[in-house]
């Protein structure tokens, strides 16, 4: 149920190979009103794949400081930074892998659902005041 502000994005199921877009984009925040924010906000890396994230690749990830996992952060940010778009990524946890096998998937299924609507309502109150100056 944590709420992420990427400082950087990484796709770890793939790799990119043009020129400057390396295996870690750096995020630029200063463009948002973060000083409004009441909500404390983790800063950190958001990891991104095609696939939902496994409790093998877990660990891995964590030793790298990644701190979620998503499907779009890091297909996002390269578009944005190659065409000079400012950019931020604000994710809110909904599940995690505890364990490997269906059983936990199943788990996550449903901790998903009970948990993104949560999530959702406390991102939506964020964004006003984060965007407040900056438009």
């Amino acid at each position: 149920m944590d709420i992420i502000l990427a400082t950087g994005t990484i796709q770890y199921d793939s790799q990119d190979r043009r020129p400057g877009m390396g295996y870690m984009i750096a995020v630029d925040p200063s463009w948002l009103n973060l000083g409004a924010v009441r909500d404390d906000l983790h800063r950190g890396t958001i990891a991104t794949a095609d696939r939902d994230l496994t409790f093998s690749e877990l660990e891995s990830l964590r030793l790298q400081g990644v701190l979620g996992a998503d499907w779009e952060s890091a297909a996002i940010s390269p578009v944005c930074s190659l065409n000079d778009v400012r950019w931020a990524v604000l994710r809110g946890i909904s599940d995690v892998p505890h364990q490997p096998g269906p059983e936990d998937a199943a788990r996550q299924i449903a901790d998903y659902t009970q948990n993104t609507p949560v999530i959702m309502e406390r991102l939506l109150k964020l964004l006003p005041a984060i965007l407040e100056t900056t438009l």
